[in-house]
Parts: C-alpha cells; structure tokens; sequence
C-alpha cells in the first residue's frame, strides 16, 4: 500500500504526517474508523495549505541543528514564539492564535520531543477544528491526566471526574475559552456505554467537543431567528460534514442525551 502511494506522488513524508493526523486518540494505532475519517479530514483541511505547510517545514529545518529529526519541546516552545518566526509564519497566514494552541496541545499532551511530521500534524488538526476547540482539548487533556494520575490508569472513574471537572477552578478555564461547562456527571453516564464505570480519552475526547459544537450550533441558531425571524434555517452542511470526524461515541451521546439535559 505503502508503495502505490508513493507511485501516486505521496512521500513517505506525507504519510507520517497522515497518520500523525489520523491518530486522534494518540495511541499510535489507527482503526479503520480513524482511517476513513482521517482521509475525509485531510480533504478538508488542505486546500491551499502547502505554503503555510512548507513554512513550519523549514522553520522546524532551522531548529533541528542536529538533524536527528526531532527537537525538545522546550525548542519548540522558543522557536515558535521567536519574533523572527512568528512574523514569518504570519506572512503565511498562520495565527498567532494557532500557534499558541499548538504549544497548548503539545504542552497538555506531554510531548518531550516532537517530530517535524508531528508539528504539520498538530497545525492540521489546528487548521480544521479552530483554536478555541483545540485550546479547550488541551483543558481536558490536562484535567484528564491529573484526575488519573494518582491511579496511573489510562481510564477515568466517575469519582475522578468528579474530583477534577467539577472544581470551579476548571470551569473558569473553560469560561475563558469561551466554552460552556457542562454537567459532567451526566456526561460521564452517557458516555460509559457499556456500564463498566470507566471512560477513556478517546471516548472523553470526541463526545465533549461534539457537545460543544451541538451547543454553539443552538446558540447561532436562536440569534439568526431572533435577527431575521423563525423561518431562518442555519446552514448545517458544514458543520454535519465535520461532525463525521467525531466518530461513532459522539453519534452516541447525541443519541442517548439531549443538549437540554446535558447542558449545565
């Protein structure tokens, strides 16, 4: 497979940084789910990215003096906030705001070095969800770390939950992103699909940004009718098509709860 698509023009360059992009959970392991959305995700994403792509390219080139492939997160930290760097980035039309979740996410996710294939990955990632939604997976995957720490387990109870995403220090967190608190106990239930009292970040990771989407889809919606009256219908070809990468756990929690119950 490997071989037909580098006779298609694809590098094996590119296809680190696809599976870097497909690996939304980070276990280094794609499932077939993961594939077939990771390839309608990268459609999406990557038009008219090339440039912006090739400038954290060489950018990371310059960092890695050594060549080895790969540079420490502290060089990441200082060369993507470097004023030269950033004003180059910038002229590519990547925000300062994009790369501040990128660091974000690199910092939540405990990356001590980190690969050139790995950064364009990130900026992807960054590109298709927005810097607000990837800022507030970086929020969850800190409170998720701390919560099962102690436990050194790669699951959440429901009492870790409550001990972690419930304190009021985390929901000013996410009021400064701008992103609503919801009831995290009834999260907890509706996405424990099989009972068995533990949840794990990837089932963590793509029901809560679905709800979030679900959220700020009804408050977009509302103003649009109170602007230019009921009969308004929001356009939803967009936001359905992105939704697709959010995966069948999401498809289950908006099954089994509504935004009305879920919501705080």
């Amino acid at each position: 497979m490997v071989h037909e698509m580098t006779r298609a023009g694809v590098s094996l360059e590119d296809l680190e940084t696809m599976f870097h992009f497909m690996d939304l959970d980070g276990s280094g392991d794609l499932t077939y789910d993961e594939v077939v959305d990771g390839f309608l995700r990268m459609r999406m994403v990557s038009d008219n990215l090339q440039r912006p792509v090739n400038g954290l390219r060489q950018a990371f080139k310059e960092a890695d003096r050594n060549e080895t492939g790969v540079i420490f997160a502290a060089e990441l930290d200082r060369l993507l906030r470097h004023p030269r760097i950033l004003h180059k980035l910038g002229l590519l039309s990547i925000l300062d705001a994009e790369v501040e979740a990128i660091l974000n996410h690199a910092a939540a996710f405990g990356y001590k070095e980190i690969s050139c294939d790995r950064l364009v990955s990130i900026f992807l990632t960054v590109r298709e969800k927005g810097p607000a939604e990837m800022n507030g997976l970086s929020v969850l995957r800190r409170a998720f770390v701390e919560a099962t720490s102690d436990a050194g387990s790669d699951t959440l109870t429901r009492s870790e939950m409550q001990s972690v995403f419930c304190r009021p220090d985390f929901a000013e967190k996410l009021e400064r992103l701008h992103l609503r608190q919801p009831a995290w106990m009834k999260i907890f239930d509706a996405l424990d699909l099989d009972h068995n009292g533990v949840i794990s970040w990837a089932e963590l990771s793509k029901g809560v940004p679905h709800l979030w989407k679900e959220l700020v889809g009804r408050t977009d919606s509302r103003r649009a009718q109170q602007q230019y009256g009921p009969g308004v219908r929001r356009a939803s070809s967009v936001a359905a098509t992105r939704a697709m990468s959010f995966g069948e756990g999401a498809k289950d929690l908006s099954r089994r709860r509504s935004d009305s119950d879920l919501g705080a």
